[in-house]
């Protein structure tokens, strides 16, 4: 199916987000609904996500000679899922899209899926966090975005790439449009 004039269905999105703004809304005293704006429930079931965000759901008094090396990991992975979802919803221009209709996840782990699960079941599926230093079994294999479905569509998966580097996370996501000749938009 082309859309067009010979463009294939495709929606590509990017994103960049500057992980020392995220730090500071995570030092805030908002920083819990920060996180729980961005994150969906099934994402923050997650015990890796928990563990990295330990340190904003339990924060430790203000640090007066420097950043705290634990917020700053929670900032780079928050600036990572923050980019993610915004170019999820750059490319997915089908309807429009809020953060928690994007669930961040990889791809190994829609495998174990089976087709009568819930969004809900499959955060649950989540391997444990790994053991200190060791970042093997943190991912398994790329990440993709799950965009939920709306009663009228059913879930849409995308490829995500994310990358961090000095102080800037970004984000590159590409989905089919299943039907791109169609918005609910007007």
């Amino acid at each position: 199916m082309m859309l067009g004039r010979g463009l294939p269905p495709f929606g590509v999105g990017i994103d960049i987000c500057r992980i020392s703004r995220i730090y500071k809304n995570l030092r805030s005293p908002l920083a819990t609904k920060f996180v729980e704006r961005i994150l969906t429930p099934e994402e923050l079931k997650v015990p890796f996500t928990l563990q990295i965000l330990k340190c904003v759901f339990t924060p430790s008094p203000d640090l007066k000679d420097g950043r705290d090396p634990k917020m700053g990991k929670a900032a780079e992975f928050m600036a990572g899922r923050f980019a993610a979802k915004e170019a999820v919803i750059k490319a997915y221009s089908l309807r429009k899209l809020y953060y928690r209709d994007v669930v961040v996840t990889y791809q190994n782990h829609l495998s174990t899926l089976s087709e009568n699960e819930t969004l809900s079941d499959s955060s649950q599926k989540e391997q444990e966090p790994p053991p200190q230093g060791d970042r093997s079994k943190e991912r398994h294999g790329p990440p993709v975005a799950i965009i939920k479905g709306d009663g009228i569509r059913e879930n849409v998966y995308a490829r995500l790439s994310i990358t961090h580097d000095g102080d800037y996370a970004s984000a590159v996501c590409l989905t089919m449009l299943e039907n791109p000749g169609v918005s609910d938009e007007s």
